[in-house]
């Protein structure tokens, strides 16, 4: 195994204990702030002196080898072209690490991956979060970001975000180097690294290179198992490969399919080899395992293993939206696509669709796989190797790329479920332009376009980066503080409100909570919050249903610990559609009106327009002594925007 391949498995394998770490840390509420950064510290400390020991023991029996063998490739080796990609992939690199160092304003971010993390440690453990669907999904690439807020901001959680998508591109040449060639890998990562989705996302705390990541460290562990002559050594591959497979699961319930495609390529080699068939068992659970906390712990939060999904079948405390939730996730029906002209059509249309024609925010996959089409025509691609016992290196791309692309496809609209297939696409290409059977100008002519077409990416998402677009070159190079950026629009940054948090975090005292109406985006909240998504029933509306007076009411929220309530109110405008953001049988309800009018008062309020969709961001504090005279009730801003509403004939 070479000292690449063991940097990637041993940095895989120990990400995954911490996030498993963080998860057992927060339910028995070892979520302080000084307890990880001690524990991070004497973590750092002890790798650091393993790390010492083993290079200095390595001297002592001359094996000692330099990082740059051991990371790097060949140089030797390497034509211009090469030389070109290893330049592009060098480039595009610092540039998202760089970009990384801008604020965060991924929706996603806000709302979850970043939002929840934050809580969590504003309460020094995991809580149940009914209001938020998301909590219910396994959160190993959140609990990573839980740390990295414990020790630093969410620049860091960018950061390493961007490094699980280095480490992807390292780990797919790493595998092709090892069964290919050093030019098979170098280009299959230049394909995967700078897709403009995979670009664009570096730049974010998303997920979807975590998942990609583990994913592909699946694979490359199954087939080092696959490959292993003896019965133990391919045991202790199995068990690692379920690992992987159980972590890739825990950050994505999308990857199922391609984790049971692990599965049974996996059994399938038993059989044919004439080892037992349950010999899977050693993959199967640990795969299990690792992800069994997250199901046990929405048993014990929800009462449902899969919330926010099937409740009807495994009943829930708060049943979510789940429907509308997949529905925004832009769910397909299979059956649909599969039974009409216009589903059968879309097999050829899309990927034209999702490479060509302009997408918002990095949301393509480029060119260069669509350019790359013909050259997959030019070899045999075949099931097995001849003579051999383990399924051919093509055999397994092409089944794992076919089965990531038509369960995306089936599934899915939404092109970064599609980030954790790109690795085996980008296999498949590689594979097929350095293709023994490819005639050597059709091979370096392939490499041109690849070249050409992931320069252009390139250049499409620096430009995102502008000032019209997320604005991140600016916020970075302008030496304006963060507050500045974040008070303004960008794309994916919609009806800012931050402003509003900063009154928060710098007005109200320490051990307040705050209840946000019409926002769901309170990452950038330094007290408790409640944040209710779109898909979720806000705590407030289940309370004035239930409420028979406004008094009780404000018992309610008095007994949930709420001292303010912060609405965003130009979203209930956008959102108005939505039950969840203005029910329609509460808001006429006149407990709400009178509970609004007494039990509160306006303590901040920002107003930048009078119409539509502007600014409007306001601050109430729950007073106990009720209002008694009209002059001292509250600004009610719902009836200004139902008025609105109802002249544009939404209500």
């Amino acid at each position: 195994l070479g000292r690449n391949m063991q940097l990637l498995v041993s940095s895989g394998l120990g990400a995954g204990i911490i996030s498993i770490t963080m998860l057992l840390f927060g339910l028995v509420g070892l979520w302080d702030t000084k307890i990880i950064r001690t524990g991070f510290i004497a973590g750092v400390l002890i790798y650091a002196g393993a790390i010492l020991y083993r290079r200095w023991s390595q001297g002592k029996t001359g094996e000692n080898k330099r990082l740059d063998n051991i990371v790097f490739p060949d140089a030797k080796r390497l034509d211009v072209l090469q030389y070109a990609a290893l330049i592009l992939i060098t480039i595009a690199a610092v540039t998202n690490l760089l970009a990384t160092s801008g604020p965060a304003i991924l929706y996603d971010a806000l709302i979850y991956h970043l939002a929840l993390p934050k809580l969590y440690l504003l309460h020094g453990r995991i809580i149940s979060t009914p209001e938020n669907l998301y909590s219910g999904i396994p959160f190993n690439m959140e609990m990573l970001y839980g740390l990295t807020l414990a020790i630093s901001t969410e620049k860091l959680a960018a950061l390493l975000h961007c490094v699980f998508g280095m480490a992807t591109a390292l780990a797919i040449w790493a595998f092709m180097r090892r069964h290919v060639s050093n030019a098979a890998g170098i280009l299959a990562a230049l394909m995967f690294y700078l897709c403009p989705i995979v670009l664009f996302g570096s730049w974010q705390a998303g997920i979807d290179l975590g998942a990609a990541f583990y994913i592909v460290m699946a694979f490359i562990t199954l087939s080092l198992g696959l490959d292993s002559e003896e019965a133990s050594e391919a045991t202790g591959w199995s068990v690692v490969t379920g690992i992987f497979v159980g972590l890739a699961l825990g950050v994505k319930y999308t990857l199922f399919p391609l984790g049971a495609t692990v599965v049974l390529v996996h059994l399938y080699s038993n059989i044919r080899e004439g080892r037992p068939a349950g010999k899977t068992v050693w993959l199967v659970v640990p795969a299990f395992a690792i992800l069994a906390p997250w199901l046990s712990k929405n048993v014990a939060f929800y009462g449902n293993p899969v919330y926010p999904f099937l409740h009807k079948l495994f009943g829930s405390h708060a049943p979510a939206e789940w429907l509308a939730f997949l529905s925004d996730a832009r769910a397909h029906n299979p059956v649909q696509i599969l039974t009409t002209l216009a589903g059968i059509k879309s097999f050829f249309i899309v990927p034209w669709n999702i490479s060509v024609v302009n997408q918002v925010i990095g949301d393509s996959l480029g060119a260069v796989y669509l350019a790359l089409i013909p050259l997959a025509f030019t070899m045999r691609w075949g099931v097995f190797r001849g003579g051999q016992s383990v399924p051919g290196i093509r055999a397994m791309v092409v089944i794992f790329a076919l089965a990531g692309w038509m369960t995306w496809h089936l599934t899915s609209a939404l092109l970064r479920f599609l980030v954790p297939v790109l690795p085996f696409v980008s296999f498949a290409f590689a594979l097929a332009v350095e293709s023994r059977g490819v005639p050597a100008f059709l091979r370096k002519t392939g490499w041109a376009v690849a070249i050409i077409l992931s320069m252009y990416n390139f250049q499409e998402i620096f430009v995102m980066g502008g000032a019209k677009s997320t604005g991140n070159w600016d916020a970075i190079s302008s030496g304006k503080p963060s507050s500045d950026y974040l008070k303004s629009q960008h794309l994916t940054y919609g009806l800012p409100y931050y402003a509003a948090m900063e009154y928060i975090n710098s007005k109200l005292p320490p051990d307040a909570k705050v209840l946000f109406l019409g926002e769901s985006r309170a990452f950038y909240c330094e007290r408790k919050f409640i944040a209710a998504t779109v898909f979720d029933n806000n705590p407030f509306w289940l309370l004035a249903r239930k409420s028979k007076t406004a008094a009780e009411l404000h018992a309610g929220l008095k007994a949930m610990n709420v001292t303010h309530i912060f609405l965003n109110a130009p979203q209930l405008y956008v959102y108005s559609a939505l039950s969840t953001i203005i029910p329609r049988d509460v808001y006429s309800w006149p407990v709400f009106n009178e509970f609004w009018a007494r039990y509160l008062r306006l303590v901040y309020e920002k107003r930048t327009g009078v119409g539509g969709i502007e600014e409007w961001l306001l601050v109430y504090e729950l007073i106990d002594t009720p209002n008694d005279t009209p002059d001292k009730y509250a600004m009610n801003p719902f009836p200004s925007t139902i008025k609105t509403l109802q002249v544009e004939g939404r209500w």
